[in-house]
Order: structure tokens, then C-alpha cells, then sequence
């Protein structure tokens, strides 16, 4: 007889392979092992058993079916509720996530192309709509500061012409900031450029261009008629002179304070050292418009009559300080304790005050973990994931797209137990939201109602609400999705 032992013997023992470590030859390292004798599933149905007393052996073929399996099922995927085939792209460490998503939407339509008809392919969740969105913003940011800067100017320097072109250094640093950034590789993103200040980048400017005005009124005065173009040149090369190297000095003090960032490691290097970076590089670009640029623009636009007055604002603003400040010198010690006291108090808030590694960045999308008991096997939590996302789909109208990953995909890079579930849910535009006492909800608020409700509806399971990046960045950072997180050692 042949039992199944044996028939399990037999086998194992035709398919068996061997390894036979290595050996060196002319500096190459050759692999030595020992294969199978059979390769394919005819050679595998070919294994003689048994002869039996005949002259014909018994195959393999004769007493069982060979046919290819599949492996074990380790995790699952779904998208608004039905199971489907999801693949992420991988971007290499030190490229630009907005260009490589760019790239890798052109190759999904050469893709889908190629696949049978019926097969769809398309993109679930795309970073670069929240770069693009954070771009924007950050663009808007700077423009509207820009613009104040410059009505400031206008409205405090008195001179039309003069405000101009102390003005004029605010594109001009920007544009010799992003010249450093494409030369040194910098990404143009929240954290480098919504750091600018428009304020420090004219200060040296407005040091500059503010004492050349006052020269040239005194001198015109003194005068009692325009200068010449030759005076003109002599007293604006006098008054550059005469503040270059305070200005110089000033705004490399303010410059300096950014390079310590510049020794920052790891993570924490990674999001401010471009920051810093783009900052040094439009005060520098500042500095030198401030020396070169400015004086020259002065000795050709200024050659019309000035008087140098303070206009309205300045004369009011003067008639307010005044007082205060013959106030603080005859109760100097009256405003010692004031300003002491305030120290102190601002002292006592800032300790009762939270603090965080960065702030939290609305992405305008969810992600929730959705943890089943660790017993629970991958069809049992594939069941409570279909149930979640129909609840979501019924209930909530601001979800425009669902998706989740369960378990463990078949290229392992974020390996989970199958009873854990990242589901991501693709928000609709707020003004599509819903009203909760007259006004729209908030995020968070929604997110709450959401959670409150799926625990309700489907127990069995908690859930950990959060966002797509910034649970991968918690996970990167503590090995862990959540912003809080508690380990507990001891015996076991």
C-alpha cells in the first residue's frame, strides 16, 4: 500500500532544493546549490511511486491532481465598499512628490491602454492635490503681505517715488531667493517659503533709501533750488556711505540667527534647514539690492523736488507717542514693574500653553484606523470594513471617495495584522458640507460624527481619526499612527 506519508515523502523528496553556500573564483562570488529534479507541473505529475511488482512504476499522476495554488491571503482591499486591486507608487528618498505624481498620472493613461476592456484603472488618492492646494495658499500669503508692505511704505515714507523703489526689493529678493533654490535644489513648499517676511527683507532698504531722501531734502533746502544731476549723485554717494555699514551689519545679525537651524539632523533638518536656507538667501539678495540697486535708482528718480516732512500719519502718530513717552521717562520706575509684571505674566501663560513638533496641517481628507479584536481572521474584519464604508457612504454626504487597505499587501511595505484597517476617505468641497447651527462643520466636528456613529453602528472595532500624511509621519516619527501613544513594559 501507499500511505499519504509516503506519498508526502516522495515528493518532497523530488522537489527538494539544496543550498551549498559559496565558493570565489577570479574575485567573483558564485552561489553553489542543488535544484529540484522536476521544474513544471508535468515533470511534478511524472514522479514514479511505487512499483508494485510491475514493470510499469505508479506516477503521481495516477493517484492525485497537481495544480498551482495561490498563497496564503494575508490582506484585502476595498474601495466604496467592494473589494478591489490597490497599488501605491513608492516615490525614492529626495524627490519632489509633485512632480513624480505628474509623472506617474501620464503613465496610469499608457497603462490603461493596454489593459482588457472592462478594466478600469484610476487614481484614489493623489499628494500633489494638497501640495497644490498648499502652494496656492502660501502664493496667496505672500502677495497679500506684499501688498500691505508696500501700502505701509506709501503711507509712511511720504514720497511716492521713494516708496517705489523700496518696493521694488521685494521682487527682486524673491527672485534671487528662488535663482539659490533651483541652483541648491530647494522645494518650494510650506515651510521655506511661507517663513519670508517682507518686513526684514526691505529694512536695510528703507535704512538706505529713507536717509538718501533726507540728504537730498536737506540739501535742497539748504540750496533753495533742485540739484544738479552732479550734486544729486555726490549726496546720495554721501548718504549710502554714511548708513552702509550699520545697515550691513544689521541685517547680517538678522541672518545669522538662522544659521544654527542650518546643524539640524534628521526629520527636524529635513523641514526647517530650507526654511533657513530660503531666508538667508532673500535677506541676501536684500542686502546686496540694498547696496548697489537702491542708491543707483535714488541718484535717477529722485531728481525732482523733495521736502523732507513727515506727512499726516507719521505727524499723528508722533503726537500720540509723544506724551507716552514723556510719561515713561519721568515714571521710570512705574514702568519698570508694568513691563516687569507683563514679563512675568506672559511667562506664567506660555507654560500652561500645549506645544507640538509642528503645527497640524488641515489635508482636507481623513484617515481612520480601524482596529478588530487581534483575533479577528481577515474575512471577519473584510465584513466589518464593507459594513463601515456602506454606513459612510449612507450617512455622510460630504465623503466623496472611500478606500481602505486590511492586513498585509503582497509587497509587504506597511505590514498589518489582518484585523487592522487604514480606510481613507476622500472629502467633497466644504460648501457641500452640512449646517450645524447655521453654520458649516467643521472638520473636526465631522470627523467626531463619523467616529461616534460607526462605533454605534458597528461595534467590534475603535477607531483612531487623523489624516493621510500625517498618520504616515506619526508612524515614521514613533512607529506608531497615533499622536499619543503609551507602551507598557513588564513581565509578561
Amino acid at each position: 500500500g501507499l500511505s499519504l506519508d509516503m506519498l508526502a515523502e516522495i515528493v518532497e523528496q523530488n522537489t527538494r532544493n539544496a543550498g551549498g553556500g559559496y565558493i570565489e573564483i577570479g574575485g567573483e562570488q558564485l552561489i553553489v546549490r542543488a535544484t529540484s529534479r522536476v521544474d513544471n507541473i508535468d515533470q511534478i505529475l511524472s514522479i514514479p511511486l511505487k512499483f508494485a511488482g510491475a514493470v510499469e512504476p505508479v506516477l503521481l499522476s495516477e493517484v492525485a491532481t497537481v495544480t498551482i495554488g495561490s498563497a496564503f491571503r494575508t490582506g484585502a482591499s476595498t474601495d466604496d465598499g467592494r473589494e478591489a486591486i490597490i497599488g501605491a507608487t513608492i516615490m525614492l528618498a529626495g524627490e519632489n512628490s509633485r512632480l513624480v505624481a505628474e509623472s506617474v498620472r501620464g503613465k496610469l493613461v499608457e497603462v490603461q491602454e493596454k489593459l482588457p476592456q472592462g478594466v478600469v484603472i484610476r487614481p484614489l488618492y493623489d499628494r500633489s492635490n494638497l501640495v497644490s492646494r498648499t502652494i496656492a495658499t502660501v502664493e496667496k500669503n505672500l502677495t497679500e503681505g506684499a501688498l500691505l508692505v508696500v501700502i505701509v511704505l506709501f503711507a509712511l515714507l511720504g514720497n511716492f517715488r521713494a516708496a517705489f523703489i523700496v518696493a521694488l526689493v521685494i521682487p527682486l529678493s524673491m527672485l534671487f531667493a528662488m535663482t539659490g533654490m533651483v541652483r541648491w535644489h530647494i522645494s518650494g513648499n510650506l515651510m521655506s517659503l511661507g517663513a519670508i517676511d517682507f518686513g526684514l527683507i526691505i529694512d536695510g532698504a528703507v535704512v538706505m533709501v529713507e536717509n538718501i531722501v533726507r540728504h537730498l531734502g536737506e540739501r535742497q533746502h539748504a540750496l533753495g533750488r533742485r540739484l544738479t544731476v552732479r550734486e544729486r549723485t555726490e549726496e546720495v554717494l554721501k548718504s549710502a556711505k554714511e548708513v552702509a555699514n550699520p545697515m550691513f551689519f544689521g541685517v547680517l545679525i538678522i541672518t545669522v540667527v538662522y544659521v544654527p537651524i542650518l546643524a539640524l539632523q534628521g526629520i527636524e533638518g529635513k523641514m526647517f534647514k530650507p526654511m533657513a536656507l530660503v531666508v538667508m538667501l532673500a535677506l541676501g539678495g536684500s542686502l546686496v539690492l540694498a547696496v548697489t540697486l537702491m542708491p543707483v535708482l535714488c541718484s535717477y528718480l529722485l531728481g525732482g523736488k523733495i521736502q523732507e516732512k513727515d506727512n499726516w500719519l507719521v505727524t499723528l502718530t508722533k503726537r500720540l507717542y509723544t506724551p507716552l513717552l514723556r510719561f515713561g521717562l519721568r515714571f521710570r520706575f512705574v514702568v519698570v514693574i508694568i513691563m516687569l509684571g507683563l514679563f512675568g505674566s506672559s511667562i506664567w501663560v506660555s507654560s500652561r500653553l500645549g506645544s507640538e513638533f509642528i503645527p497640524q496641517l488641515d489635508e482636507g481628507d481623513f484617515a481612520f484606523q480601524l482596529i478588530r479584536s487581534s483575533s479577528a481572521g481577515l474575512s471577519s474584519s473584510l465584513e466589518l470594513q464593507k459594513q463601515s464604508e456602506a454606513i459612510i457612504r449612507r450617512d455622510f454626504p460630504e465623503v466623496k471617495e472611500i478606500f481602505s487597505r486590511i492586513g498585509t499587501a503582497e509587497v509587504a511595505s506597511d505590514p498589518m495584522n489582518p484585523n487592522v484597517s487604514d480606510t481613507y476617505l476622500m472629502l467633497n468641497p466644504r460648501d457641500q458640507w452640512r449646517e450645524e447651527d447655521g453654520r458649516t462643520i467643521t472638520k473636526e466636528r465631522l470627523g467626531e460624527i463619523m467616529r461616534k456613529t460607526l462605533l454605534d453602528q458597528v461595534p467590534g472595532q475603535s477607531i483612531l481619526v487623523t489624516q493621510p500624511i500625517q498618520m504616515r509621519f506619526n508612524e515614521i516619527m514613533a512607529g506608531a499612527r497615533a499622536d499619543l501613544v503609551c507602551k507598557i513594559f513588564g513581565d509578561s
